[in-house]
Order: C-alpha cells, then structure tokens, then sequence
C-alpha cells in the first residue's frame, strides 16, 4: 500500500484531446492525487479554434476519469480562490502552470512566488523562430531574474529545455513532461483500419500500388501546407503511383485546391476535410507515410499521432518534435522548413525505398514513441515532486 501519496494541482487553460486522457491516467496509476484546475472552460463545445474559427471536434469525453474546477471567472473572485484554494500552504506538494503568456498564468505565477508555493512552469518555448532584438533583450533581462524564483520547471522537449538553459536555469531545475498522446488506443485503432486499408483507399479513388503522401494540418500559412503541395507538383508527373491526401481545413482552403486543381492531377491530390479526432486512425491506417511541412509549430503532435501508428514521418526542421522523435533516415526524414526543394528531395528519397524497407521505418516510429508516453509524463511528475521535497527538506534543515 502506497502511503503520503504527493498531491499535484495542475493549472491550464482547457481540456483537451492529448491532456485528459493523461490525467485519467495519472490519476488512475494511484502514484498522485491529482486536481486540474481549468482558467478558461472545461466545455469544450463552447471552444472555437481561433485559427479555424469553429469547435476543435474533440468527440469523446475530456473531463471523466480525474479530479477537476474551473477556476472562477470574476476577476475580483480569481485572486481569492487562487491563494484559498490552490497556495494554501501545505496544500499541494508541487503546482504545475502552463506557461505565463496567459494573464490567469501570470496572477498564479505571482501568487505562487509570494507565497513561496513549490512551483512548477511547464513550457514549450523554443528559440526556433526570429525575434525582435528588443523583445529578446526585455527577455533576456526579465527571464533571467523570474526565473530565478521559480523552484522547477518541466519541458515539453530537448529545445525547450535549451530556451530555459540560454536563460539561466540550472539543469536540475528542469524536467521532462513532454507532449503524448494514447500511444496504445491509436495504435489499436489503426491495426483494425489497416485490416480495410485496401477498401478505405478505393473509397478516395486510390488504386492499388499507390503510395499514399498524408498530412494532417490546419489550412493556414504556418502550417506550411502550400509547401508540401508544390513539392509534390513538382513530383507527381515522375512519380505516378502515388497520391497525397490532406486532412484539415482552414481559410487557405480555396487558395489550396486551388492550387492543386492547376498544378497536380485530380486522382492524385485528395481534400478530405477536417475530420473529428476519432477518425484519424482510419487516415493514418490507409496512408504509407506522413509529413509534417509546418514553418511554426513549437512541437506537433500529429508526429506522435502517425508513429504510434506505425507510419515513417517527413517533418520540417521548424518543428520541434523534430529534434526528439525523428531519427533522420531511420524512421523518418527532416527538412528545412519552408523550402520546397529540400522537400521534394525528401520525398523522392522516399519513393525510391522499397515497401519493406518502409515498413520497417514504421516499425521503428513505434519503438521511438513507446518511450514517449503517458508513463514519461508520470516519471517526470513524480521526479520533480521528489525534487521539490529534497529540496524543502534542505531549507528547513538550515533553519
């Protein structure tokens, strides 16, 4: 019998799709007592995705199976129950925010170091993309005194954790607590589509002895999809056995198939819109590989959604799960982000390599991802919870 189980309270804007199965599982491992407390809403129906403009269509439950609030909405109310409810002192053993771009993260961060609360900022910033000197240095000066009062931190991934490295933090303030997904249920889900892969295809119009090009993105321009397109312009006329099939929506769509219509054939180049969450696996299942072209996405977790499916990725080097979960040529290929002949160099390296040889790529996608999962998650919650208590213990000795 497990005893003096670590209470953890986790604050973030919303449920959805990849988090709350992960603290179903946590909660459900019985190694912590957890609560999530929720700043924006925890119904998710009334969400709409501010670059699609309508509801995200996570269609299964996000809010069974884990202990939850939604923190109050009042202003003159937040500040109260933040300090009663989640900074009491002895409360909870580590305190976990997502970020500080949002003002309720911010008040939290500020309660939480008033309160010297063991605080724990979760993060997935990179130091991919350009920024203004003027922000870097404002950043480099604020950063680096915040910082400094924050007992922990836990990263999304290796680059997050060099952005917090550049800014000063010590590396045994920094934890890995990574961006998953249910590696078991997708992979579940696409063996029993890929038993219909054959008559899933014949359903867009793919003949036999095709390979099959999937992505699976917002139609907007840091999605890069209009980088995967021309690339595959470029290709399709030599390599005719092959056809491309994209999943989303978003308002470049017109600009797209537009696109498409002119440059590539029509049996070649299937839209078949945006999908709800479940169906995805029938996707991955009828495809061979994936590609991730974004030129913005701090991680990308569509990459673990394709290897737990067993499929080799092709993700730009403007990803970050691209510096974690690709291994370059061996289950997958990296690009330069926005560069559509590095792409097409890509894509026709791929082509080139025989079925089995992609399978085994496949193959080793899934033995990638197997270490990236709700179980990661859960060593480095309770790493970082040992953490902080050495670490208290340690002050009080001193006192």
């Amino acid at each position: 019998m497990i005893t003096n189980i670590p209470k953890v309270a986790i604050l973030v804007s919303h449920p959805t799709q990849f988090e709350a199965p992960l603290y179903k599982f946590i909660t459900e491992s019985g190694l912590v007592d957890l609560r999530v407390y929720f700043w924006t809403t925890a119904n998710t129906s009334k969400l709409i995705d501010p670059e699609l403009g309508h509801p995200p269509g996570w269609d299964f439950p996000l809010t069974e199976g884990y202990e939850w609030d939604l923190l109050p909405q009042k202003p003159r109310n937040l500040w109260k129950f933040i300090k009663q409810n989640i900074f009491q002192h002895g409360r909870f053993d580590a305190i976990l925010i997502s970020g500080w771009g949002h003002p309720v993260a911010r008040l939290s961060l500020l309660c939480g170091i008033l309160s010297r609360a063991p605080l724990v900022v979760v993060t997935d910033a990179t130091r991919l993309y350009p920024c203004p000197l003027y922000k870097r240095l404002m950043r480099s000066g604020v950063f680096r005194i915040v910082f400094r009062l924050i007992p922990a931190f836990m990263v999304k991934g290796s680059l997050s954790k060099d952005y917090l490295r550049y800014y000063g933090v010590p590396e045994e303030k920094i934890f890995l607590f990574p961006y998953t997904v249910d590696n078991e249920m997708l992979a579940a889900k696409c063996n029993f589509y890929k038993q219909q892969k054959y008559t899933l295809r014949a359903k867009l119009g793919i003949v036999e002895n095709t390979i099959v090009v999937l992505a699976v993105a917002k139609f907007v321009p840091r999605e890069g999809v209009i980088t995967l397109l021309e690339a595959y312009a470029q290709l399709q006329k030599n390599y005719r056995h092959t056809a491309l099939v994209l999943v989303g929506d978003g308002p470049q769509k017109e600009m797209l198939q537009s696109f498409a219509q002119k440059n590539c054939s029509e049996k070649q180049v299937i839209f078949v819109g945006y999908q709800p969450y479940s169906y995805l696996p029938k996707y991955y299942a009828l495809a061979d590989v994936f590609v991730h072209p974004a030129i913005q996405e701090p991680w990308g977790v569509s990459v673990n959604e394709a290897m737990a499916c067993g499929l080799p990725v092709i993700v730009s080097d403007r990803v970050g799960a691209a510096y974690d979960l690709v291994q370059d040529g061996e289950n997958g290929f990296i690009f330069r982000g926005g560069d559509v002949r590095s792409l097409q160099t890509v894509l026709e390296r791929f082509f080139s390599i025989p079925e089995n040889e992609r399978l085994k790529m496949g193959a080793k996608s899934q033995d990638i991802i197997r270490t990236w999962s709700y179980r990661t998650n859960l060593q480095g919650l309770l790493a970082v919870v040992n953490y902080l208590k050495n670490k208290q213990r340690i002050v009080r000795h001193r006192q």
